[in-house]
This record gives C-alpha cells, structure tokens and sequence, in this order.
C-alpha cells in the first residue's frame, strides 16, 4: 500500500494530509465503511507530515494494514505548489490559523468534520503534538478518544528548557533575518538542493520522505510560519496541564528521552512524582527528540504495542 499525499481545505486553508488505508476511497465520507479505528498523527514543529512517513507505514503494516493512519500537517507549514489540486472545502477561516491556539483549533476542526464520533480514535502527538492531543482530549469530550500517545512531549517550560532558552530569542525577535536567506535558497535549482540536503544528512540513515519534507521548509513563507508557531509554543507552554492529564490518565501515555535537550529528564521526574500511577516512561535506546528522521520504524514497533490494548479491551 503506497501513502496517499493530498491537500485538502481545513478551515478555510489549505491542509496536507498523508494517509495509509486498507481499501482505496475517494472522498472522508467513505473512510469508516471498512474501518471503525482510526490513528491520527499531530506532529511536532515544523509540522511537515512527510518525516512521519516511515512511522506511519510501519504502524499501518503492524496492524495487518487493516487500521486506517492519517497525519495531518500544522496549518501553513507545507504550501501547495501551482498545479496542485486541492480536494474539498471545509469549515469557516480561523482568524490566526498560524499560532499555537488556531493549530489546535485548525485539529479539532478536522476532527468534528472528517472523523465519526463512534470511531475508535488513538491520537499520537510528538513534541508539541503532544501539547496538541491533550487540547484535543479537552476541546472534544464526547469523540470516543481511546488512547492519547505523547513522545517526546513538550507540554511545559518550553522557554526555559535548554533548547529553549536558545531558540526562543531568535523565533521570538530574530526570525524576520532568517526569511532573506531561506529565500535565496528557494530560488536555487532543486537539483542542488537536494545535493545540499544529502550533504546535510550524510553519515544518517534518514528516508526519503525526509528530504522532501526539508524541501519544503525551502519556501520562506511556511519557514516563517513554523518559526511564528514556535515563538508562540515558548511564549504559552508553560506549566503542563496536570487537569487534562489527571482526568484521563488511564488513557495517556508520556515517553520522554533520557538525553532531550526539549524536554530534558527532569521533567519526566517531575512527571512520574506528579502521576505515580500514570504510564510516564523513560526512553531507553538512546532515541533522540527528533526520531522521525531515523528511528521512526523503531518508535512505531514500540507505539504499537501500547496501541494493541484499547484495540482489544474495547
């Protein structure tokens, strides 16, 4: 089964989805007739669904290729190009789509308009998509929201945290400066972009779908769109919602690196002292935050294996 790419309008703007199916349908309104699960992937920042292509096919190819895995790009982060068809029209414009409240608002809009509420859903959000999934268990109380996987989760004192305190400064104040540069690389031939990205990644084992996924950040309106999204992530992740995580506990699980410079491990102390009793794991084969460029295959095994138990429960 190949991955199907689309772009689709979701409030008013134009949205990339990649998704793995057990039959071939043309049109959301056809998706359930074969499948009553389904698993949706919020990614991190940049949210470019096409690094998460080798998870998502290992997680489809795990479960007999018989539950539907859609993953859904943030708002603005993957432009179409001119001859692009884009399917559809859904839902009223969000008055600032580009910012960390219209992102989620931009998910749980999909949501209500594409996936029934008697569908078995599991969301996987990684990095901010973590913070994403939680709004989303909050915003849709009456979708039947049967597991809530949180990787490498930065749901709190982002601004602070040692990456933060780098990149907040220069998402915050310098990214206008980065758009110049990001430009100038746009206009260079896409052959020699692509030797510029093999050369970056040389030594890695990194799949395709990730340098395609990098060409896009190429285009300096969806770079400045996912800088925006990160100054507002440092600006409103804060304190994490221990509200959110207590009332559903039972149906979350938080997998946090030993070595993440985002969400480093005294925040999965402070975690496990906070919900004992919750499934707040520790990664222990040495993955790094950013797992979709090699290890997603691996992650994907592992997310399985959580996922198996709703599945069979319910």
């Amino acid at each position: 089964m190949k991955p199907v790419y689309e772009f689709k309008h979701i409030c008013a703007i134009t949205t990339h989805i990649l998704k793995f199916e057990p039959v071939a349908v043309s049109d959301f309104k056809n998706e359930f007739e074969h499948a009553k699960t389904l698993i949706l992937i919020i990614p991190g920042n940049p949210g470019i669904i096409d690094y998460y292509e080798p998870f998502m096919e290992t997680l489809f190819q795990r479960f007999q290729r018989q539950i539907p895995v859609w993953g859904l790009s943030h708002a603005g982060h993957v432009l179409p190009l001119p001859n692009v068809a884009t399917q559809g029209a859904s839902g009223v414009a969000i008055q600032d789509v580009h910012c960390l409240k219209g992102q989620v608002q931009h998910k749980v809009n999909f949501i209500q308009q594409h996936i029934p509420k008697d569908v078995k859903l599991v969301l996987i959000g990684h990095s901010i998509g973590a913070y994403i999934v939680l709004e989303i268990i909050k915003q849709v109380p009456d979708y039947n929201i049967v597991k809530g996987i949180c990787l490498f989760p930065t749901i709190e004192r982002m601004a602070i945290s040692p990456h933060g305190i780098i990149i907040t400064p220069i998402v915050r104040y310098l990214r206008w400066l980065l758009v110049p540069p990001i430009y100038m690389l746009s206009l260079i031939p896409k052959s020699f972009r692509e030797q510029l990205l093999c050369w970056y990644f040389k030594g890695r084992k990194v799949h395709k779908s990730a340098l395609t996924g990098t060409h896009h950040l190429f285009n300096w309106s969806a770079a400045l769109n996912a800088m925006y999204m990160a100054s507002d992530e440092m600006r409103l992740v804060t304190d994490s919602d221990t509200e959110t995580i207590s009332k559903n506990l039972h149906k979350l699980i938080f997998y946090y690196g030993a070595n993440d410079n985002w969400c480093p491990l005294s925040y999965y102390q402070g975690m496990k002292e906070l919900f004992p009793d919750g499934d707040i794991l520790l990664c222990e084969e040495g993955v790094a935050h950013a797992f979709v460029l090699e290890h997603g295959p691996l992650m994907a095994e592992k997310v399985a294996t959580w996922i198996e138990c709703p599945m069979s429960e319910e």
